[in-house]
């Protein structure tokens, strides 16, 4: 995101990327859209869509063709918007909304999706823990809703611990199965044995020898 594109045969600056158009059927990202600036993308208004396959070469900047790059009858609304879908497995957890994802530039190939607790890009890195999870994972998707197979929340990758979660806010759900794990393992206290007070088994091997 933010990233210039710019025309080769005029040098002319086309706007930057604000926006990412996915197709979640085929696991591919399918346009960019572009905006005046990085800030306006947050801002109601369409964008200026450009299909994939106009990009020429990517580095610090894109490069396409002219301005002809530019799809002047691209419509959007085929495609579901991915941002803050919710994620769901096939037995019903609930593993988090889409941040973002990650993509082959050059064939759009959409390779993984990132998951918070919320799907609100603009709070940024930090104030939200992230999670990664392969998009092999996707069974089936709807509006504002992804399927995954049950089990994936075991594929989930943590890229980051946001501010959020250190604050007891908006854990992911591998963390909540950490702590009930552990509460499940717990001793309870009325059970618990004073420093150096043998256990009922220890106690019988000790009176048969």
């Amino acid at each position: 995101m933010g990233t210039q594109v710019i025309t080769t045969d005029t040098g002319r600056r086309l706007g930057v990327v604000g926006e990412v158009l996915v197709d979640i059927d085929r696991r591919e990202v399918v346009a960019l859209g572009l905006r005046d600036n990085p800030l306006t993308r947050f801002l109601p208004g369409l964008p200026r869509w450009m299909p994939l396959e106009q990009i020429r070469q990517v580095g610090d900047v894109i490069l396409v063709d002219s301005l002809d790059s530019l799809a002047e009858g691209f419509n959007p609304d085929r495609y579901d918007r991915v941002i803050n879908c919710q994620v769901v497995s096939e037995a019903g957890e609930q593993l988090g909304r889409v941040l973002g994802f990650s993509f082959d530039i050059e064939t759009g190939e959409l390779t993984t999706l990132v998951v918070g607790a919320v799907g609100v890009p603009l709070l940024g890195e930090g104030i939200l823990s992230t999670w990664e999870l392969p998009v092999d994972e996707i069974v089936s998707s709807g509006p504002d809703r992804i399927i995954v197979y049950e089990g994936a929340e075991e594929k989930l990758k943590q890229l980051n611990t946001g501010l959020l979660e250190k604050l007891g806010i908006g854990g992911g759900s591998l963390e909540r199965e950490e702590r009930e794990r552990y509460r499940l393992n717990m001793v309870p206290v009325e059970n618990q044995l004073p420093a150096g007070v043998p256990t009922e088994q220890e106690q019988r091997r000790l009176e048969a020898s």
